[in-house]
């Protein structure tokens, strides 16, 4: 793709291909009808996404009685439930008990996250790293409810929250591809993506929440001995087929979340997509993907193109949280939604906020999509 720098069941009627391409994309569930739009939406839309570094449900905890098995493990780096966090995630925070989880983790997350929706009058929450929608509605403002989760049992998925008044105006799906857990070479599936429909003056838009493989943060990705970046390799390509199925079905879009990734650096270098002569435009070979914002932003078909926003990282400074690793994309056809004056340098303005310590390692980030031609 070249590219922008910055009666049966319907799956029992159609060929495997096809039912294939459904569940790729994510643009139905599989077997499902689509969802029938919600109420229109006009003003202004505010997004806000966080990694909640290992949120886990308290109660969940306390049933396993994570706190006593942990401990009486020396806190190692294993899960004693496949759904629950590794143990010696939290004693790195000072956490060790059921009461230090509460006081240190849950309580500076909930009076946070509180005051960056009353802040930033957020319509969309975004979260990465959370166990499921019980641990989220532990910090959960008022206001707001669980739209959806990936369904993965693990310990880290993704999921959004929305304003109450927006519940019946959105829609979900679980973009499975991106976890590799189809393919039976994967011996550790990774986590799956989660789109968001909602309509905006009579548009449906999709918000697509990431959380990628960890570990290959920068540099070559085709480079040897480095197995994370094999492992991010491989999503390079379910992730291009979800957005160029958002292309081809005529729907603007944005991703967000942490992509474990600098995709500025790769901006800034001009860094080639593949290893090879071969144009990202071709079918993704996986080893021989290089840079992961040129192989999936080659601008083909046209309406897959994405610009980066214009990304406000002074809440990072001296090290207080990952500073390049979480990112907005929006395409380009949602950018032509927006209104001119909103935007910074013709890109969407977006920030870094700031965020308790012991909380998570991650800042959120929170941008507002304020539309033209209204």
């Amino acid at each position: 793709m070249e590219g922008m720098n910055p009666s049966l069941p319907l799956r029992l009627r159609l060929p495997p291909v096809a039912v294939l391409l459904l569940c790729l994309c994510g643009l139905a569930a599989c077997g499902s009808a689509a969802p029938k739009p919600g109420p229109l939406r006009s003003d202004p839309l505010s997004v806000l996404s966080w990694n909640m570094e290992w949120l886990a449900d308290p109660a969940a905890l306390d049933a396993a009685d994570y706190w006593r098995r942990c401990a009486d493990a020396g806190q190692p780096n294993r899960k004693i439930r496949d759904d629950l966090p590794f143990c010696n995630v939290f004693p790195k925070k000072g956490i060790e008990t059921a009461a230090d989880y509460e006081t240190r983790k849950l309580a500076p997350l909930r009076r946070r996250l509180a005051e960056l929706v009353a802040l930033r009058n957020a319509d969309v929450i975004a979260v990465q790293e959370v166990q499921n929608a019980a641990a989220l509605r532990s910090v959960l403002p008022p206001g707001y409810r669980v739209a959806c989760f990936t369904s993965r049992r693990d310990a880290q998925n993704v999921g959004y929250a929305v304003r109450d008044s927006l519940a019946a105006a959105v829609d979900c799906r679980e973009v499975t591809p991106l976890s590799l857990e189809e393919d039976p070479s994967t011996e550790r599936p990774l986590r799956r993506g989660l789109a968001l429909g909602i309509t905006v003056r009579d548009t449906r838009i999709t918000l697509l929440a990431v959380h990628l493989k960890s570990g290959c943060p920068g540099g070559p990705m085709d480079a040897p001995n480095r197995a994370a970046c094999r492992s991010l390799q491989r999503q390079a390509a379910p992730l291009e087929a979800w957005i160029e199925a958002q292309a081809h079905a005529g729907r603007p879009f944005m991703i967000v979340g942490d992509w474990n990734r600098d995709l500025e650096a790769e901006i800034r270098g001009g860094y080639a997509a593949r290893t090879g002569a071969a144009a990202p435009t071709t079918a993704v070979v996986a080893g021989e993907v290089r840079n992961l914002w040129p192989e999936i932003n080659d601008g083909d078909p046209p309406d897959s193109a994405m610009a980066l926003v214009a990304m406000d990282r002074s809440a990072a400074s001296s090290r207080a949280c990952h500073r390049n690793l979480d990112q907005i994309a929006v395409s380009a056809t949602l950018m032509a939604m927006l209104d001119p004056a909103s935007l910074e340098d013709d890109r969407l303005p977006a920030r870094f906020e700031t965020r308790p310590v012991a909380a998570s390692d991650h800042c959120p980030m929170s941008t507002r999509l304020v539309f033209g031609g209204g």
